[in-house]
């Protein structure tokens, strides 16, 4: 399912989403004539519009499958309060009491047991190994951080630039690479105002969304990976994990399942949600002790193929469905 064809396009209804819409209910339709007897589905967060979108799909076709099986990708199901007894009918209707519920990490939020799921699993999200050994910058270049998602202020990126004064201040040589479109016209535009008043040109690079070879090269040039989000809908951010199989230390809030994925003093450090400062201070700590990045990138490294593969990514998730259809 694909409704929205761009960030700025979410929130919007529109006659691509209608037409898509149609077109996944009458695909689960045809699914399910071809034999399939088990409906997996991605909940939206809690946001009023897709969770309606998703409990009109989900009304219209989940009574034909006799499994079901929720993954809550997005955080915070259980946080979203039903306005009238009508949608709380229509989301009891489409989501109450699947077979099983996945949650992507101990620490996210209990979407399971506001869904009365009749079981629930933990599976973490698993990436591709890049199959790359990271490169240390040179002494003599500017450290690079790096941050990979969605540019709003929910993900960290106005306290990024926050840390970024501080540490300017505290005489580092630094910039910072964002990867990622931006959720807004009028964020874009409140971003670039702040980088205009603090005389930050140069130091902060956009450069979209990037892929491939692209990508892959930011990554490596990084000096370490930074992601300080309070994310409504954050769970377990997929671009952590692909930080840590570059062999990048992470600085990285306390919030939802990123705890589960970064172990503090070990393969990054744990700051508080909201907080430049900490950020700051924990970014200074590993520019100012390059023992301490490749130890904990290389921890990170490790802790990435021990648990968060691809392969085992898919393991894991194979033994979910064939415990669905046992039953």
């Amino acid at each position: 399912m694909r409704f929205s064809r761009a960030t700025v396009d979410r929130g919007n209804l529109t006659f691509y989403k209608v037409v898509e819409l149609f077109r996944v209910i009458f695909a689960v339709y045809w699914a399910r004539l071809c034999g399939s007897t088990i409906l997996y589905f991605a909940p939206a967060g809690p946001e009023r519009g897709p969770l309606l979108r998703d409990a009109l799909v989900l009304a219209c076709t989940r009574w034909m499958f006799p499994r079901t099986i929720w993954h809550f990708h997005a955080g915070g199901f259980h946080e979203y309060q039903a306005p009238n007894v009508i949608e709380r009918k229509l989301l009891s209707l489409a989501f109450n009491r699947p077979t099983m519920a996945i949650r992507l990490a101990k620490n996210s939020p209990p979407d399971d047991v506001a869904v009365n799921a009749r079981m629930s699993c933990v599976v973490a999200n698993g990436v591709p190994d890049p199959t790359h050994e990271h490169i240390p910058l040179r002494s003599s270049d500017p450290a690079r951080l790096l941050f990979i998602g969605v540019l709003n202020d929910g993900k960290g990126v106005g306290i990024i630039i926050d840390a970024l004064m501080l540490l300017r201040e505290r005489g580092h040589s630094v910039c910072v690479d964002f990867i990622g479109e931006w959720a807004s016209n009028s964020y874009r535009r409140e971003i670039e105002q702040r980088i205009s008043e603090n005389k930050l040109e140069g130091f902060l690079r956009f450069h979209g969304t990037r892929t491939g070879l692209e990508k892959d090269r930011l990554l490596r040039e990084a000096t370490l990976y930074c992601f300080p989000s309070h994310f409504l809908h954050e769970n377990l951010p997929v671009t952590i994990i692909e930080a840590m199989a570059y062999s990048l230390p992470v600085v990285a809030s306390d919030w939802r399942g990123i705890p589960d994925l970064v172990v503090d003093d070990v393969t990054g450090v744990i700051v508080p949600p909201h907080d430049a400062m900490a950020t700051a201070d924990a970014i200074s700590r590993l520019l100012g002790d390059p023992e301490e990045r490749r130890r904990m990138g290389v921890a990170a490294r490790e802790r990435y193929v021990a648990e968060f593969t691809a392969e085992t990514f898919h393991r894991r998730m194979g033994e979910v469905f064939t415990s669905v259809l046992r039953a």
